[in-house]
């Protein structure tokens, strides 16, 4: 649900797929597990949150996509912030928020639909 990569420690200047890459040699379990679990077919997705919002850019996702699997069974998608899945709002969250009633200012309002939060 996000901040999966810290990558708000590492210099602005360094190009975050180059992060990401070292994040992932570094950290060979996380690399093999997600590489199993794309390996079998499952779906994987990786949200982006306040400390790796650039996993939303092709060329970061690319990095990890490589070093997951050599084949294409399962995606990988990585997105920002939130997502619908199974009839679910999933969300990154830093702020505890029991009714979950903060609209979030990346989200954009979606027509005919109302979120707690966008009253």
């Amino acid at each position: 649900m996000g901040d999966t990569f810290d990558l708000s420690i590492d210099p602005p200047k360094l190009d975050p797929a180059a992060s990401v890459a070292r994040h992932l040699s570094n950290n060979p379990e996380f690399t093999e597990a997600l590489r199993d679990q794309l390996g079998r077919g499952v779906p994987v997705t990786l949200f982006g949150g306040n400390h790796d919002a650039q996993l939303a850019q092709p060329h970061v996702r690319d990095k990890i996509s490589p070093a997951s699997t050599s084949n294409d069974k399962a995606p990988l998608s990585c997105g920002v912030w939130c997502a619908e899945r199974y009839g679910l709002h999933l969300e990154h969250g830093h702020i505890y928020d029991p009714d979950n009633a903060q609209t979030h200012p990346l989200v954009r309002p979606v027509a005919k639909r109302n979120r707690l939060g966008s009253y």
